[in-house]
């Protein structure tokens, strides 16, 4: 039984929420990206043409791999996919009238819970990034 280890003298409440602490704000910072770009995603494309939602697709290596990783502010990064996809979908003036709020509001949220962190990215996709992660966790 691991509780009833010498070690196990180690594990305080104190630690323990410590940890749970530290490891629910990582996972949060790591998501925060992500979850804005999928929310940029759905609003630019909210009741437009279904030729805006296919994404291509990427069969090249240099394109999964070939771009360097980088530190970036997560707030950065959500930018960088608001404008991405603002762009490509014919600008905020092309938004559908409900989105308008949504983006401002996911906006508001990375700059909120996210303009303080950094996370390592490049332009992989996400089973790229997954890999990635796994590689980092080793």
């Amino acid at each position: 039984d691991v509780l009833n280890t010498p070690k196990a003298s180690h594990f305080t409440p104190e630690n323990i929420l410590t940890w749970v602490m530290k490891n629910t704000v990582e996972m949060n910072v790591l998501g925060l990206s992500n979850w804005a770009d999928q929310g940029y995603f759905y609003a630019s494309t909210y009741l437009k043409s279904p030729s805006l939602c296919i994404s291509d697709e990427i069969l090249e290596l240099v394109d999964f791999y070939g771009k360097s990783f980088n530190k970036c502010a997560v707030s950065d990064i959500a930018k960088n996919s608001r404008h991405f996809h603002l762009k490509r979908t014919g600008g905020k003036a092309k938004l559908h009238t409900e989105m308008k709020s949504i983006v401002t509001a996911i906006k508001d949220r990375v700059a909120r819970y996210g303009d303080d962190f950094s996370v390592v990215a490049s332009g992989c996709d996400e089973e790229c990034e997954r890999e990635l992660e796994m590689e980092m966790e080793r």
